[in-house]
């Protein structure tokens, strides 16, 4: 198994390196235009009625001549205000001849609409509306990327924004078994596209549970909530109207690892553009495993870099969350060692220590006892994850409760029978982790899933995050990853001296 780290490093990546296509879209060409030389008197907010950027204003029919008569040039009162020098009115500057063009080329080809703002909730009620569309059977496939975010006051956003879409859709091809373009616009701007997971081979189920559930089935996790378990800026909004519908329509039938009705288009091709990612996407798609293994087979070696660093968040502009939201964490994200980095909900200390002396330690022996340290200001729950070399695995503390003030030692383990033993490391040389989960509420135990492949297997922990329909009909996050708090600790076993 190989661990990434998605650190800044991942701004390196250049867009230079993939085809692009020739101009940016013509109606974000045109929203441009008008944003930048008419909204200041036509807002909608001063001695003007007009609002520019409404589309809906432009295009009414009860006025004597129409702003806007899509297909008729001609018949468009705005292309005969601007083309005469009338508006911008004054001495301000005019249109240009390219810019008059522009206006007349969009009008001739129908005057696509846009929207007033590029924020979240045009993000939503277009991705709404677009899964109309679909039929309910193939819901389940469709996923959604934006990069609306991206738009800003200037040519030069229209220009990386072309350069993202296109760089996208080449990075998708290196990563799919996707034949056509695998980017689908749902809208006139170019700024929203649907994924179809079938047509990627994104939908194949090759994670087996740790142990197994059921020797005749995978789990029902597929490439794409692999790709959720690292996205950082996930988002949910318990008290918008608009986002129940989303849960009810929209993520509800996606039946999601991690309920996201979206992602940023370039931090997926950031995403996608690592090496080790590549990899083991591809790895996916291409080989099946058989399902034979039992609680009692061997795993296969696990590979595992020595150090993590979280995943890039993309910048957003200020005001694009329509409402107040609260952030889907990404605490099952193998780049993400440490949760959350400033300001946890609780104070917790954790800590591996020698079983003789109680003294921390980093570096042990093989077959050397050892012992854990558990204290917090609040009754919290426990759990451990092992990323040991031989395969990873979860550890039952018994009774998960960690009193408030009351320091815990665990130095004994019970297997499947209920029979104790000692906490002791294996004969295995080399660098292991240990992660620690904790959280004030109860939480859901987390699943450990297994990709086996004859020379690189993949192992994931999730805590899956499904929606929950209460008794008014509404949908929520059946725990809050919030409220949880994950440590990693690093530490080295050596040979044992030999007597």
């Amino acid at each position: 198994m190989r661990w990434f780290f998605l650190g800044w490093t991942l701004c390196s990546v250049p867009l230079s390196g993939y085809a692009q296509s020739s101009e940016p879209n013509l109606t974000l060409q045109v929203r441009a235009l008008l944003r930048s030389r008419c909204l200041e008197c036509h807002s909608g907010l001063g001695r003007s009625s007009l609002a520019i950027l409404d589309h809906g204003q432009l295009l009414r029919s009860d006025r004597p001549l129409p702003i806007v008569q899509p297909r008729k040039p001609e018949a468009s009162l705005l292309l005969d205000l601007v083309a005469e020098g009338s508006m911008p009115p004054g001495i301000k500057p005019k249109l240009t001849a390219d810019e008059v063009a522009l206006l007349r080329n969009w009008i001739r080809r129908g005057a696509a609409s846009f929207p007033k703002e590029f924020g979240e909730r045009f993000v939503f009620e277009t991705i709404l509306q677009d899964m109309k569309s679909v039929t309910f059977a193939d819901r389940k496939w469709m996923r959604y990327v934006s990069f609306a975010h991206l738009i800003g006051d200037t040519p030069q956003d229209l220009g990386r924004l072309t350069e993202e879409v296109a760089a996208l859709r080449e990075v998708l091809k290196t990563v799919s078994k996707a034949t056509g373009d695998p980017l689908k616009p749902i809208e006139t701007t170019g700024t929203l596209f649907r994924l179809n997971l079938k047509e990627l081979g994104w939908d194949a189920q090759r994670f087996q549970r740790v142990p197994p559930r059921s020797p005749k089935e995978f789990e029902k996790w597929n490439l794409f909530d692999l790709v959720l378990l690292d996205y950082p800026q996930a988002m949910t909004y318990p008290a918008s109207q608009l986002y129940d519908q989303v849960m009810s329509e929209v993520l509800v039938p996606m039946d999601q690892v991690r309920p996201v009705a979206y992602l940023h288009g370039d931090w997926l091709r950031l995403y996608l553009s690592h090496q080790t990612v590549r990899e083991e996407m591809v790895r996916l798609i291409k080989y099946t495993p058989t399902i034979k293994r039992s609680p009692t087979d061997e795993p296969a070696p696990l590979f595992r870099p020595t150090k993590f660093e979280s995943p890039l968040p993309v910048e957003l502009p200020v005001g694009y969350h329509f409402d107040q939201g609260k952030l889907i964490p990404p605490i099952d994200s193998p780049a993400v060692h440490t949760f959350p980095l400033k300001k946890p909900p609780f104070d917790v200390e954790f800590e591996i220590v020698d079983a003789a002396t109680r003294q921390p330690r980093r570096q042990f022996t093989q077959r050397q006892r050892f012992a854990f340290t558990l204290k917090s200001n609040r009754d919290v729950y426990v759990e451990l994850y092992w990323q040991e070399i031989g395969g990873g695995r979860l550890q039952s503390l018994g009774d998960p409760l960690v009193k408030a003030y009351q320091p815990r030692l665990l130095d004994k383990v019970r297997d499947e029978r209920g029979v104790e033993s000692d906490l002791m490391f294996s004969d295995d040389i080399g660098t292991e982790r240990l992660i620690f989960f904790a959280s004030d509420e109860k939480f859901p135990p987390g699943e450990l899933i297994r990709f086996d492949h004859p020379t690189d297997p993949i192992e994931r922990l999730i805590h899956p995050l499904p929606l929950e329909r209460s008794s008014d009909g509404k949908y929520h996050l059946s725990w809050d990853p919030n409220r949880m708090v994950k440590r990693t600790i690093e530490y080295t076993i050596v040979e044992r001296l030999k007597k």
